[in-house]
C-alpha cells in the first residue's frame, strides 16, 4: 500500500479543456489540491518556489519551459519529445518519461517519495547552463547561413 502524500498541483495555462477541468475540480472537491491559475504573464515566481515542474507535452518546438525551469532550480519532468532530449539531462536534472499517464506517475511518485533522487535532481539543476549558442547555431544551420 502506497502512503497518502499531500501536495498541492498549479496548473498554468488554458486550453479547449479548462472550463471542463474548472467544473470536475469543484465536483470532485479538488480546490484545496489542483489550483487552475489559467494563462499567467509571469509564471517565473510559482515555477521557482515549485519542488518540479510537470510538462505532459505531445511535442515542442523548443521546450522553453523546461529551460526556464532548470534556470530557476527546478527539476522537470516532460514526456518524450524531441526538444527534450536537447533540455534535460534524464535522471540528472530532471526525467524524460513515456508519454503516458503510468509514465508520469512513476516519475513523480518517484521524485516525491524519494528524496534522495530528488536532491541528485535539484543539485543537477543547479549546475545546469543554458547555452545560448546551441540554439541560434541550430537555427542559422535549419537556414542555411
Amino acid at each position: 500500500m502506497k502512503a497518502e502524500i499531500n501536495f498541492c498541483w498549479y496548473v498554468i495555462g488554458s486550453g479547449p479543456l479548462e472550463n471542463y477541468l474548472r467544473a470536475q475540480t469543484e465536483t470532485m472537491n479538488l480546490n484545496s489540491c489542483l489550483k487552475l491559475l489559467g494563462e499567467y504573464q509571469n509564471p517565473f515566481p510559482y515555477v521557482s518556489d515549485a519542488d518540479i515542474t510537470v510538462l505532459p507535452s505531445e511535442k515542442e518546438a523548443y521546450g522553453m519551459v523546461a529551460t526556464e525551469s532548470l534556470i530557476l532550480g527546478v527539476p522537470a519532468v516532460v514526456t518524450e519529445y524531441q526538444a527534450a532530449f536537447e533540455i534535460i539531462d534524464n535522471g540528472k536534472n530532471g526525467l524524460i518519461v513515456p508519454n503516458s499517464s503510468a509514465g508520469l506517475y512513476k516519475a513523480i511518485y518517484g521524485i516525491i517519495t524519494d528524496r534522495g533522487k530528488y536532491g541528485k535532481l535539484k543539485k543537477g539543476c543547479l549546475e545546469y547552463r543554458y547555452d545560448r549558442e546551441k540554439p541560434y547555431n541550430q537555427l542559422m544551420e535549419a537556414i542555411h547561413i
